[in-house]
């Protein structure tokens, strides 16, 4: 389930928008005990799994955000606060409990140049401890410190060649690695990396 609420205010200077949006919210999951698999190799077995069941529970999620749009130019600015608890029942392993207190914040800037290009870009700091901003806690159990943060520094062309089609290219510049989620040993991620990212959009 999830419980959400929004409240936007047009202020009365021109172009500014300010909001606020609360949201608790459960996600559960569960899969199921998987037994070992035979293969064609007689001393090879893959390994089963027990059963499974994730719950996540967002017990609130606070985000501010300003937004300012004066002719041409729109400038952009969020902050969230997630307090977050995690339960997982596996198994011989029992029950595994974990609770998170995450923020991150962002500013940016977009400035459209002629009807078919608009230049942007925006500075995003996450910490998903916002208890261990330098990585400390994360050092004494033998993971690198960097996977504490992540700030993104990111710069952004917008094309509009024809009505309906967008083109997006984006250069990103990374200091830590708390959002890299997809790595085998921990030492393999970088503390400082780049990522570039293209997009085609298409409206109708």
């Amino acid at each position: 389930y999830t419980d959400t609420s929004h409240l936007f205010w047009n202020a009365p200077v021109k172009g500014l928008k300010l909001g606020v949006s609360y949201e608790t919210a459960r996600i559960e999951a569960s899969s199921p005990a998987v037994p070992d698999t035979p293969t064609n190799d007689p001393g090879v077995v893959v390994p089963g799994q027990p059963a499974r069941h994730l719950r996540i529970d967002l017990d609130s999620v606070w985000v501010t955000s300003v937004q300012y749009r004066r002719g041409d130019l729109m400038l952009t600015a969020e902050y969230i606060d997630t307090v977050q608890k995690f339960t997982m029942d596996s198994g011989p392993q029992g029950r595994v409990s974990r609770t998170g207190h995450s923020l991150g914040y962002y500013g940016g800037i977009d400035y459209r140049f002629t009807p078919w290009l608009e230049v942007g870009g925006y500075y995003s700091v996450y910490y998903p401890n916002k208890h261990d901003r330098d990585g400390s806690e994360l050092e004494a159990y033998g993971r690198p410190g960097y996977m504490g943060w992540q700030k993104d520094a990111c710069l952004s062309f917008r094309f509009d060649p024809v009505p309906g089609w967008i083109c997006k290219l984006e250069g990103h510049y990374i200091d830590g690695a708390a959002q890299v989620f997809d790595y085998q040993d921990p030492q393999e991620v970088e503390e400082h990396w780049g990522l570039f990212a293209a997009k085609i959009t298409y409206s109708f």
